[in-house]
């Protein structure tokens, strides 16, 4: 959706078998690995930049059969 495009600040091709999408409102990094499969890894991704709103980290989704989200231990909000 427009709506996820326009939380991308950078998308990075230097490796096309290992691409990422920096989304820096969002403090997220994308990991979708190769282009297979974009339209499923994009469901994903949309639903995990929704169940993890507000948290650091890392979307991984370079196979559509093991999703998961990386939290970034951020210092700062250690004694929260």
């Amino acid at each position: 959706s427009n709506e996820m495009l326009d939380k991308v600040s950078k998308i990075d091709v230097t490796n096309i078998i290992d691409v990422k999408i920096y989304m820096d409102s969002e403090n997220k990094i994308v990991e979708i690995g190769n282009c297979d499969n974009l339209s499923a890894k994009f469901v994903w991704i949309h639903t995990l930049l929704e169940q993890e709103k507000g948290v650091s980290g890392t979307i991984v989704v370079k196979d559509i059969n093991d999703v998961y989200f990386t939290e970034v231990y951020n210092k700062e909000n250690e004694n929260e």
